[in-house]
């Protein structure tokens, strides 16, 4: 907040506008607390008799991670109350999503487990090289693993990244790219959401459907 709400950062930003002034932000959390962007917002609303706020459309599961959050979420806010396996929210949130996605008849033949070793998940470590055998075999995991409900056969799996732990940490990343590879080897789909991003739900579905129908065919 310190760093946004400088009236100089502010006067340089409005100042280099040559046709138009477009201002993203949070309307509540900088009214409450921004006292100089939120004149700006007021100046914006009230210099004007066009209708200039839009709000926007899209928002992400993991805004729950924060103070402020899209009036969408209140009652999905409720249900990841009672996911609280993971000591990191963002995959309690993510469980939570998982969980009531599966509960609707068209992907009832789907279970969910969490925190999955890969050992558990791939035994023939052959076709493997010696790096990727030696990262499974030292209790690497996998945040969840979507199975067949008839026979437990594992048939997706998924993983939550945060930005602090894995796209600003070039170590993770390395980690990340190789259980990507091991993943592959085997023919096993992982799937990745960003704590940064988007459309979680819509994106789940769709990778769900399209399981579903490669078992259809």
């Amino acid at each position: 907040m310190k760093f946004v709400n400088d009236p100089c950062m502010i006067n340089v930003a409005v100042s280099r506008a040559q046709n138009q002034f477009i201002l993203v932000t949070d309307q509540s959390a900088f009214r409450k607390y921004g006292n100089e962007v939120g004149d700006l917002m007021r100046y914006m609303e009230y210099s004007t008799l066009d209708n200039i706020v839009v709000e926007s459309e899209i928002h992400s599961v993991f805004d729950l991670l924060y103070k402020e959050y899209s009036e969408k979420l209140r009652d999905f806010r409720k249900r990841v109350r009672f996911f609280n396996k993971s000591r990191h929210q963002s995959e309690n949130i993510m469980h939570a999503l998982i969980d009531q996605i599966l509960q609707e008849p068209m992907f009832k033949d789907f279970i969910v487990g969490n925190q999955i070793l890969l050992m558990n998940l791939f035994t023939d470590l052959e076709r493997l090289n010696e790096d990727e055998r030696n990262f499974v075999k030292h209790r690497s995991s996998v945040d969840f693993v979507i199975y067949h409900k008839l026979d437990r056969s594992p048939a997706l799996a998924i993983e939550v990244d945060g930005f602090a732990f894995h796209e600003n940490n070039p170590e993770q990343l390395k980690r990340d790219e190789k259980k990507e590879r091991i993943f592959k080897k085997f023919g096993m789909g992982l799937v990745r959401f960003r704590t940064t991003g988007s459309g979680e739900e819509q994106k789940l579905r769709e990778v769900l459907s399209t399981m579903l129908n490669k078992k259809l065919e």
